[in-house]
């Protein structure tokens, strides 16, 4: 008894801020025993005010006890009880979704699918229904309730006919603006993609101009490159680097007997005032940039430059 107290409290206090000092049942908790007094999905609707007061919909939460999902089990016990099938034969296009109102993710999540579209009632005297969310919006204290705006309409064959087409062709019209939009992107990633290949074959242009030779010995040159910075931390006794984009700069010693590898003598790296910096706090290759330190490279990606 204490417990089921303690959930009637709860349920009020979650409910309250939204349909005031109703307090309505959870969704699991209905049974087609307690639908079959109603006999028509008109009356349920009216019985229950699915719609609100205005008639356009109501707000119902989709979370705690998902008020959302009422509409459904109200018409899905409802068609049981007069010995009916209830089943989803469209999902909803949210063809009368304000998407300017629509705060909420969850108005269109996978969570809210199964109970928002148009149903059949199968039956000796089969019945159709349409629950389509109009908005969303948050609620409560620290607005952490979503707040769904869900509208339940009875329809005729005419009209179910007529809200079929429409939310067929507001399909068309919703795939056709994704595909659109889709193609907007590939375009503009193509266009990223041809314009970083433009860059980089100038770049590979510049360089192949600019290689150093056998006569560039003394000649300073440099490299783009990623570099380790030294970032002052140390964990477990190790120095720890970040890795950035920088310029190492050094003067061409020799060059090896295949031309593919050159000796180089350091200068340092390029800094921010576009000067040079050296030290052991920054790294190319696991190599620290100090000033006259001498190391063997690839020929690859040095340019003749003239700091």
């Amino acid at each position: 008894m204490i417990i089921k107290n303690l959930r009637l409290i709860l349920s009020s206090a979650i409910i309250l801020p939204v349909v005031g000092c109703s307090i309505l049942p959870q969704p699991n908790e209905i049974t087609p025993k307690q639908m079959v007094k109603y006999q028509t999905p008109e009356n349920l609707i009216a019985a229950k005010n699915l719609n609100g007061k205005s008639g356009t919909g109501k707000d119902l939460m989709l979370t705690g006890y998902k008020e959302a999902f009422l509409p459904y089990s109200y018409m899905n016990n409802l068609c049981k009880g007069q010995n009916g099938s209830f089943n989803q034969i469209q999902r909803s296009t949210y063809a009368q979704l304000n998407k300017q109102q629509n705060v909420s993710p969850k108005t269109m999540g996978s969570e809210l699918v199964p109970y928002i579209g148009v149903f059949e009632c199968k039956s000796d005297n089969p019945w159709y229904v349409s629950i389509e969310p109009k908005s969303s919006k948050y609620g409560g204290l620290d607005k952490n309730l979503d707040i769904i705006t869900l509208q339940t309409s009875v329809l005729n064959s005419s009209s179910l006919n007529s809200t079929v087409d429409r939310n067929i062709a507001h399909s068309k019209t919703e795939r056709e603006k994704q595909r659109k939009e889709y193609e907007q992107r590939l375009r503009q990633e193509q266009e990223r993609l041809r314009y970083e290949q433009m860059i980089a074959d100038e770049r590979n242009k510049f360089i192949a101009m600019n290689a150093p030779t056998a006569q560039d010995l003394g000649k300073t040159i440099c490299n783009e490159t990623v570099l380790s910075v030294y970032t002052g931390i140390h964990i477990f006794g190790q120095p720890q680097f970040k890795q950035t984009n920088g310029t190492v700069i050094a003067s061409v010693e020799s060059f090896s007997n295949d031309m593919k590898n050159i000796k180089i003598n350091i200068k340092g790296y390029l800094n921010t005032n576009n000067g040079i910096s050296a030290g052991n706090d920054v790294l190319y290759n696991q190599v620290p940039l100090e000033a006259g330190r001498t190391v063997w490279d690839s020929k690859a990606n040095w340019f003749k430059c003239n700091y």
